[in-house]
């Protein structure tokens, strides 16, 4: 994931344009979603419903905090984590905001193991288009 230090991904979405820098910040439009502020391990990108049909591995998460408001819960920052998927070129792939919490999923062939290839072109292919 070094290999990714400081390089930004953005992406427009039904509430507004979102971009994602590793190891650095997250925003929403001009409202900050927070800092980097820790890289752990947790199970790797899809939703539920496409991880009961394909299953899952471990891969790395980003986790972002300390940013504006929340405008729904004024006592509560606006946070962000970063997911990663396996796919054979780099993407921001999905934006899903929950209003004071945002998760990224960004694709990247550095976390593909050779048997999650395959199961990386099924999940792309399940995803609704942008």
């Amino acid at each position: 994931m070094i290999l990714y230090r400081n390089k930004c991904f953005r992406r427009q979405g039904q509430d507004g344009h979102y971009k994602v820098c590793l190891y650095e910040q997250a925003a929403k439009g001009n409202a900050s979603l927070g800092s980097w502020t820790s890289l752990s391990h947790t199970n790797y990108y899809p939703p539920s419903d496409v991880r009961e049909k394909m299953g899952h591995a471990d891969n790395p998460r980003h986790t972002y905090a300390g940013g504006v408001a929340c405008p729904n819960d004024a006592t509560v920052s606006m946070s962000a984590r970063l997911l990663f998927a396996c796919a054979a070129q780099e993407t921001l792939v999905r934006v899903i905001d929950r209003g004071c919490s945002v998760t990224f999923v960004l694709a990247i062939p550095e976390v593909c193991r050779p048997q999650l290839i395959d199961d990386a072109k099924r999940i792309q292919a399940m995803l609704p288009p942008a």
